[in-house]
């Protein structure tokens, strides 16, 4: 008789599930392995402070010009610190523009305050504005 058929099906299932978790277990500290090596190697993309500067917001003096139809994102995490802002027309001769704060457009005059708190988002929907700090 060989050894396979001396053994119980009970102790072979318990063979087979011990060398599948063992594989699992290896497998997963290869791949554990390889994310930590990478993550050291690879730098940070951006840091707090840069991610004001990213392409959508361009400094201006102590303007930041806001794009159209790009949504920014007011915190810690976000393009724009919280606080309040003074929004103008970017294009000479406008005196209104759509805006659209947490979701909800708006049609806005040149030159209003809006405050802003951290998770609330901007987005110009007719055209560019400029933010200035209030």
């Amino acid at each position: 008789m060989t050894l396979i058929a001396a053994l119980d099906t009970v102790t072979i299932i318990a063979i087979v599930a011990i060398v599948v978790a063992v594989v699992a277990v290896v497998a997963n500290l290869i791949i554990m392995a390889r994310y930590k090596k990478k993550q050291k190697t690879e730098p940070p993309k951006y840091t707090l402070t840069e991610a004001a500067e990213k392409i959508e917001i361009m400094r201006r003096g102590e303007y930041l010009v806001m794009a159209r139809n790009v949504t920014y994102s007011v915190g810690e995490e976000g393009e724009i610190a919280e606080g309040s802002y003074q929004i103008t027309c970017a294009v000479d001769g406008d005196t209104k523009l759509n805006l659209r704060v947490n979701g909800l457009v708006r049609e806005y005059n040149s030159g209003v305050n809006v405050t802003l708190g951290a998770g609330d988002t901007i987005c110009c929907v007719s055209g560019s504005a400029l933010m200035k700090r209030v």
